[in-house]
């Protein structure tokens, strides 16, 4: 069983550990990729300079690869919307437009009602995660770049928007903007890792501002509290730049774990089943009654007998 060893961590470690969630975690409620978003600006850049789309995708990483600087990320691609960022800030508005939390938004929602996490910290520009969470009867405290919040005596769900939120117009999305975090939010994730361990779903680990601090963390002296587990996509190639953190990671001990999925929906809703679904005989898990974190997250939220986790219906 692929989640059987992460399952059972955070089973036995209710609010240990943090979540990290990228933007797989917003992928099943159509929220494009980083790179369908790159395929998506380069086209339309190739129809305004030919007056006419691609002929074809060898046609279009062609023509790409021949642009000074070549169009190779999605941060290259950002940056021909234009230099304002507000230009950046209504294009994911767009982007994001019409979406709607999926089944992996309400078992997480749920599951951090029942105190299994408390920390949310995420690189997406969406609502999702939060929105989730307020239609679960769920208050939690949002904080983004320049933000003033004194996080440590905050007993709601936290969620940590490290780049910010389309909302707003100071989205971190650019090569400069993304090298490293700042004031609370750096703040947030740095004590995080420090005390917590951390689950990471859906990121691909191309952000400087995220990677410095694991990697500062995992081959520091200092040990995490707790260990990384990071969930790939069973079907997509690892960074490399992943291998070298699982390396520093387990260099003198295990404190870095790759976990195999099928999508993030997935991972959600087997912890859902397992930890808060009906016993069916068989799971140890199901059977047993949710923590009691006292004045935390558990207070908020009892769902009643039979009750879906989402519009979906139970995982």
């Amino acid at each position: 069983m692929p989640y059987q060893k992460i399952r059972s961590a955070i089973w036995h470690n209710p609010g240990r550990y943090a979540l990290l969630a990228g933007a797989g975690v917003s992928q099943s409620s159509g929220v494009p990729l980083a790179g369908e978003i790159v395929t998506m600006i380069a086209t339309e850049e190739f129809r305004l300079e030919n007056f006419r789309p691609p002929y074809s995708r060898e046609e279009l990483d062609a023509w790409r690869a021949a642009q000074v600087p070549p169009i190779a990320t999605y941060q290259d691609a950002i940056e021909h919307l234009g230099e304002h960022p507000e230009d950046h800030a209504d294009f994911v508005r767009k982007l994001v437009a019409g979406t709607a939390p999926s089944k992996g938004h309400w078992c997480l929602a749920d599951l951090v009602a029942f105190g299994w996490f408390q920390y949310i910290f995420t690189t997406n520009f969406d609502r999702l995660i939060e929105q989730a969470l307020m239609q679960r009867g769920l208050d939690p405290c949002i904080l983004m770049p320049n933000m003033t919040c004194r996080t440590h005596e905050a007993d709601l769900p936290i969620v940590v928007k490290l780049h910010g939120d389309c909302k707003f117009s100071n989205i971190r999305n650019l090569k400069v903007q993304t090298r490293k975090l700042d004031n609370v939010v750096c703040v947030a994730f740095d004590k995080s890792l420090a005390c917590r361990g951390l689950v990471v779903v859906g990121y691909g680990g191309n952000d400087d501002s995220v990677m410095r601090p694991l990697e500062r963390v995992l081959r520091g002296t200092r040990n995490s509290a707790v260990g990384v587990y990071w969930l790939h996509v069973s079907s997509e190639e690892i960074h490399p730049r992943l291998r070298d953190l699982e390396r520093s990671g387990n260099h003198d001990e295990h404190r870095f774990t790759f976990v195999r999925c099928e999508s993030s929906d997935e991972f959600f809703a087997d912890l859902w089943s397992h930890f808060l679904g009906r016993d069916n005989g068989t799971s140890g898990f199901a059977s047993k009654s949710p923590p009691n974190l006292g004045p935390g997250p558990t207070a908020f939220f009892h769902p009643p007998s039979g009750e879906a986790p989402g519009p979906g219906g139970a995982p």
